[in-house]
């Protein structure tokens, strides 16, 4: 509340809270309320990347506030835009306006990240040289695919990083769970015994 002022759509008052006015004995005055928004602050968190908070201050309700791409960063990560939650979902992409709401107190965003996919190659290591892709997120669980490799003679056991027959030891077991946090593309070579 800033004041009063003797239009309903007044923007800044004609008359102050706590001054004395003095008004004509026989004239009678509506006085309307005159409302200023009050600023809001707006914080960035980086949820879970690299940099520190950023704070915007005294932004007010109903202005456009323009969210850039952010200075945040976060490894095995694509930035996408921000959220109101650090679970999501994506409500605020870079490059555009957030016009800020009604209300009072502070405005929090999380960025909000997508995670890079990376990815992995199962080859046979044998004389078949069959090679089979896939394609894993970063940080991303998955059960090893059966990549139907067969060898006469020979069980397929796991899988290595070394495709030096002699130094090969099951890293990765058939079946089993691999999770990705290589920054790049991973090679698994069959063992076989």
């Amino acid at each position: 509340f800033v004041g009063w002022a003797t239009s309903s759509g007044a923007s800044s008052p004609q008359y102050r809270e706590g001054v004395y006015y003095t008004f004509g004995p026989s004239s009678s005055t509506i006085l309307y309320a005159v409302w200023e928004p009050e600023p809001r602050n707006i914080h960035l968190y980086p949820n879970g990347g690299v940099g520190d908070v950023k704070t915007f201050y005294d932004v007010y309700a109903g202005h456009a506030f323009y969210l850039d791409k952010g200075q945040f960063t976060r490894q095995g990560y694509i930035f996408r835009g921000y959220s109101e939650s650090p679970d999501g979902p994506l409500m605020y992409t870079p490059g555009t306006d957030f016009i800020v709401p009604e209300g009072m107190g502070d405005i929090t965003l999380y960025a909000f990240w997508e995670p890079r996919n990376y990815t992995v190659r199962f080859h046979s290591n044998d004389e078949n040289g069959k090679t089979v892709t896939v394609q894993v997120a970063f940080e991303t669980t998955i059960d090893l695919p059966d990549p139907g490799f067969t060898r006469e003679g020979y069980e397929l056991i796991g899988w290595s990083t070394n495709n030096k027959v002699e130094n090969m030891t099951v890293e990765y077991q058939v079946n089993g769970k691999y999770t990705h946090v290589n920054m790049g593309m991973l090679d698994l070579y069959a063992v076989w015994a």
